[in-house]
């Protein structure tokens, strides 16, 4: 049972962490565009703009992920950017977005606010131990 349900965890993490490199390089290019831009008005409307553009690319994938697969890419999202969900939509979005997306997650059991900690956590040191494996296989790149 024990190794069914790590095959599952498995193909449930090789589904999302490209996801996860994704949300990487958009944050860490969303932070160099805005670090040229001086006005907090045109910031604002920047992050409007790829917000609008991550939406229209990526609503439908995510929409099609299951509840495991969900929780596993918040904490592959923790894992690459060093920063949770939560504060990834209240860094852009606001306090009040942030605040109703973390109330909508909790409805459905999850937690924006969640931390990837493989020292601690099993589920956590068994995802490290398939990102690892997988590298070293190359099934999947790192930016």
């Amino acid at each position: 049972n024990e190794r069914k349900s790590f095959y599952k965890l498995r193909r449930r993490v090789l589904k999302v962490y490209p996801y996860a490199l994704e949300t990487k390089f958009k944050v860490d290019s969303l932070n160099y565009a805005l670090d040229s831009i001086g006005k907090k008005r045109k910031k604002r409307k920047h992050i409007r703009s790829v917000a609008r553009v991550v939406k229209k690319q990526y609503t439908t994938a995510l929409k099609n992920l299951s509840m495991k697969e969900g929780r596993i890419l918040i904490k592959l999202i923790y894992r690459e950017t060093g920063i949770s969900t939560y504060d990834l939509l209240r860094q852009y979005k606001g306090w009040w977005s942030a605040t109703m997306w973390q109330a909508f997650a909790r409805m459905y059991d999850h937690n924006l606010k969640s931390i990837y900690d493989p020292v601690n956590v099993r589920e956590d040191m068994f995802i490290d131990k398939i990102l690892i494996q997988a590298k070293k296989e190359g099934r999947i790149k790192s930016l």
